[in-house]
């Protein structure tokens, strides 16, 4: 092997050595309301929960925040730990059971012989904020009967919440916070129009 070679290897060796090991990428996860239940009486009613619309921004694993109101920092080492859609749905399941004190919540599409009293559909607008700072979730969502051709209500969550600690764990856990005030206020009508009936 000639000189040349012995200096090409040598370059590639020093590389790695000063570039060292790259960061560890971190998963994070949205989480659930253990909150008591809005009402006492089990399985009064059965909800179709779906489909979930986000900005094509939110599309990714890397986690989304801002800098600034026009400038965003996506986390190339701190992901979802799957698919966000898929996370929120599941989550959005696990408060809406346990706030309307059932076990009749189901991800659309539903199967053929499934039937529910509605079906609730929602778009988010915007899920972001600042690391360390505060968080944002604004969503229009809707219910409909459980043919799908009728509007019963339909409303805006928008609220923004501070957040003391800093880092992506804090950023996360807010918006799972966020996210158990819609279901919390979904639940509410969904209850409203239940009595109604």
């Amino acid at each position: 092997m000639d000189s040349r070679c012995w200096i090409f290897l040598l370059i590639i060796l020093l590389s790695g050595c000063i570039g060292g090991t790259s960061p560890r990428t971190h998963f994070y996860s949205l989480s659930a309301d253990e909150t008591r239940p809005l009402i006492s009486l089990k399985d009064s009613i059965s909800v179709g929960l779906g489909p979930i619309h986000l900005p094509d921004l939110l599309e990714r694993p890397q986690i989304v925040s801002k800098i600034s109101e026009n400038k965003l920092e996506i986390g190339d080492f701190d992901r979802w730990g799957e698919q966000l859609k898929k996370n929120l749905l599941s989550v959005m399941k696990q408060n809406l059971m346990n706030f309307l004190n059932t076990q009749k919540v189901f991800i659309v599409p539903l199967q053929r012989f499934r039937q529910v009293d509605f079906k609730v559909v929602i778009e988010v607008l915007e899920l972001n904020g600042q690391l360390g700072q505060q968080v944002t979730l604004d969503a229009h969502w809707t219910i409909l009967d459980n043919s799908e051709k009728k509007e019963l209500y339909s409303n805006r969550f928008k609220k923004t919440q501070e957040i003391t600690k800093s880092g992506y764990e804090a950023y996360v856990a807010g918006h799972s916070h966020l996210i158990s005030l819609l279901s919390e206020q979904i639940a509410d009508q969904l209850l409203e129009i239940k009595k109604k009936k």
